[in-house]
């Protein structure tokens, strides 16, 4: 069996090679490939970084509908104050291969939890 591989690359900065192969020639490869890691890494947050979707055990359709806007929020959420803490507050640390010590939704969520557990003590000791 034969078949056409159509081959995209990209030399990023930091020296690194992204390779894409596709079955069709498409002029947009990079831009498909940029909005699917996008989702990937939403999907990642969802799954184990922080929001831990599978231990829900949901599975009626509505109820994880509701559930995945509210996450949705909340990542958006999470990731605007992870910009916001490294543009005004603290810069997040740049690694040797000049990625980030800890991705900005981290740095957010992280923000969000101190947030809310200190509104809480605050509230017990009252």
């Amino acid at each position: 069996m034969k078949f056409e591989v159509y081959l995209t690359a990209l030399g990023l900065q930091d020296g690194e090679l992204v390779i894409i192969a596709t079955l069709k020639p498409c002029e947009r490869t990079l831009e498909a490939y940029a909005r699917c890691w996008q989702i990937e890494t939403l999907f990642a947050a969802f799954k184990g970084r922080g929001f831990k979707l599978e231990d829900t055990r949901i599975t009626n359709r509505l109820r994880l509908k509701r559930l995945l806007a509210i996450m949705l929020i909340d990542f958006c959420w999470a990731h605007r104050n992870g910009e916001w803490q490294h543009e005004n507050v603290k810069p997040i640390k740049i690694k040797k291969h000049q990625r980030f010590s800890k991705s900005i939704f981290s740095v957010g969520l992280d923000l969000l939890r101190s947030s809310f557990i200190h509104v809480n003590c605050k509230r017990s000791s009252v």
